[in-house]
């Protein structure tokens, strides 16, 4: 399969795990090692990546998603939780069952929770809103949580993000995010939106769409909500469903990379002209987004689609990692310095 994915020149696509099915997100543990979470099977599984078959190491959760190594833990985002263990290098199975640090707003037609931690070494988890569009009983949605690595001190860090699923850090320590745009409005709105995520704010939604243009059923309502609306900072193409993002900052690749974003776009179920999947970049100059280019192409369109990309990291040789989560396959892309395939 990996002769049909794209790929710039000088790189090559390899296909390092199989038979994943549903796999979703993906962390490297510090002593090397890939761990995938598969939501729908309840597992996080471990992959080897130089040869063997995949084994569950945990197994029996609800929907795990979001996955992180903190500080001896590996953290899992449940639908409903925040869940940890201590974290044993080379054990093939968790230590037991785990320990529960936080509640979350669960299910939803969002229901995928994603945990990363932050060089200020808090816990964020982002959580996705229960409808299309609606106005939240429950100000935890639509939104990216912080908490200390205890699950102690919850707060809304950012809100009006209706399904931001991917986000990372860049060099300078700022967090960016990926957010679904709302459907039904439309081919070609409202985009897709790299977002910078700022402490306390506010990215419109449910009021305010795209470059803060006013919902037509929510936005009279609350005016002052779409004033306080803070526009994207790069928009993607609507309904590419952009779920998994990294800023490339490892040295394996030639250093006109280093800086910036790749992004994997689980592509569009709505759009008269299927749009995504495919991963992309998005070049940064002086700290800010550009440009997009074409990074990994080749995963089929629409129904025809064979695989869908999700979740996106870089690996301790400095290539990216890629889950699809309909072929159920982990990709490694590297540098050759020969053509690509």
């Amino acid at each position: 399969m990996e002769e049909r994915l794209r790929a710039p020149e000088g790189f090559r696509v390899e296909q390092v795990a199989q038979g994943l099915q549903g796999v979703r997100l993906l962390a490297f543990s510090p002593d090397g090692r890939l761990f995938a979470t598969q939501p729908r099977s309840g597992r996080v599984t471990l992959v080897p990546i130089g040869g063997g078959a995949p084994t569950a190491w945990a197994t029996g959760l609800n929907r795990p998603h979001g996955i992180a190594f903190h500080d001896g833990f590996l953290y899992v985002a449940e639908t409903d939780a925040v869940v940890r263990w201590r974290y044993q290098p080379g054990a093939q199975r968790a230590p037991g069952a785990p320990e529960r640090v936080a509640s979350l707003p669960g299910g939803g037609s969002h229901w995928t929770r994603t945990l990363r931690f932050g060089p200020d070494g808090k816990m964020y988890v982002s959580i996705g809103s229960t409808c299309n569009v609606c106005i939240e009983d429950d100000p935890r949605r639509a939104a990216i949580l912080q908490f200390a690595p205890d699950g102690s001190g919850e707060r809304i860090f950012a809100s009006g993000l209706r399904n931001t699923v991917g986000f990372d850090w860049d060099a300078q320590g700022r967090l960016w995010g990926v957010d679904n745009g709302t459907d039904n409005m439309g081919d070609n709105f409202p985009p897709e939106e790299l977002n910078l995520i700022q402490d306390g704010g506010f990215y419109g939604w449910p009021y305010a769409h795209g470059d803060c243009v006013p919902d037509p059923r929510y936005g009279s309502r609350r005016p002052e909500m779409v004033e306080r609306c803070i526009p994207p900072a790069f928009k993607i193409t609507a309904h590419s469903a952009p779920l998994g993002i990294i800023f490339y900052q490892a040295e394996q690749f030639p250093e006109a990379y280093r800086g910036d974003a790749f992004i994997t776009l689980h592509g569009s179920w709505n759009r008269s002209a299927p749009s995504g999947y495919k991963v992309i970049r998005i070049h940064f100059s002086n700290g800010q987004p550009v440009a997009m280019s074409d990074f990994i192409t080749g995963f089929g369109q629409g129904r025809g689609a064979w695989a869908r990309p999700v979740g996106i990291v870089t690996g301790p040789d400095g290539s990216l990692y890629l889950s699809d989560d309909r072929a159920g396959s982990i990709w490694r892309v590297r540098y050759t310095g020969s053509s690509g395939s």
